[in-house]
């Protein structure tokens, strides 16, 4: 990756707020969920400008901006093909073509990127940040302890940023996190399983962990928060998840050395 130049960095930064401009406008009427955009916007540009250039991940914005557009073309090809009257075989056909087509292209830009994105991380912190600076916080408090982690951000980046970085943890964890924001725990869940898979941080398992206290899995929360205190053993989400679902485990587990593997 060569050093990024002022032009190159602007272009970048001028790419995001396209994106970021169209997500506001499907957010419409949502104030909630625009104030959270906005300043995740403003946060994430604060951070893009502050990497320096030899370490600017131009490639990966340009990824993330083709995936972008990908999405958009497919989606306005949809529509149209929704709209011409045609018969359900023939429409099948072409859509199936028209799917074809777009995973096609969507793993051609996929080919660009690599597993860990700086780019991803940027934007996980600046969504961080602006869930403190709203209120919206994804250690807010819901139910038993009061750092128990829910997760839920609406952010909007999650699916375009998965996308583009497949294979990268901290994406499948935007979108956990914004799943959860829209109610969908089942897509939540399985967004974390995704991003454990891929080497998982001690948020995931946290917050996996918590979702697993809910319904009740206390063996799966409390394997999960010892899983999260051995990447980061001061993350109070994990405390929290261990703390709540020791006693209610299954005998002998909170003392099995295997509670915190696998």
């Amino acid at each position: 990756m060569g050093d990024a130049s002022t032009y190159e960095r602007d272009r970048a930064v001028a790419r995001f707020r396209e994106m970021y401009q169209e997500m506001r406008r499907d957010a419409e009427g949502q104030r909630r969920r625009q104030k959270f955009i906005d300043a995740t916007a403003g946060a994430f540009e604060r951070r893009m400008k502050a990497i320096p250039g030899d370490k600017f991940p131009i490639q990966e914005v340009e990824a993330l901006d083709d995936i972008y557009r990908a999405q958009m073309r497919y989606g306005r090809e949809l529509r149209m093909l929704e709209h011409q009257g045609l018969s359900r075989e023939e429409f099948a056909r072409r859509k199936n073509a028209l799917d074809a087509e777009h995973a096609k292209n969507m793993e051609n830009i996929q080919g660009q990127t690599g597993g860990h994105s700086e780019l991803v991380t940027a934007l996980h912190g600046a969504i961080e940040e602006a869930a403190r600076e709203t209120s919206h916080s994804g250690n807010k408090p819901s139910g038993p302890g009061d750092d128990i982690p829910t997760g839920r951000l609406p952010t909007g980046y999650g699916g375009y940023l998965q996308d583009a970085f497949p294979k990268d943890p901290t994406a499948s964890e935007i979108v956990a996190k914004e799943q959860l924001a829209d109610g969908d725990r089942a897509g939540g869940l399985a967004a974390l399983d995704k991003a454990i898979a891929n080497g998982g941080t001690a948020d995931a398992y946290a917050l996996r962990g918590s979702l697993r206290l809910e319904s009740g899995d206390y063996d799966g929360a409390y394997q999960d928060a010892q899983k999260a205190l051995a990447l980061n053993p001061g993350d109070k989400g994990a405390l929290a998840v261990l703390k709540f679902a020791e006693g209610r485990t299954t005998p002998g587990l909170a003392s099995s050395p295997a509670a915190g593997t696998g």
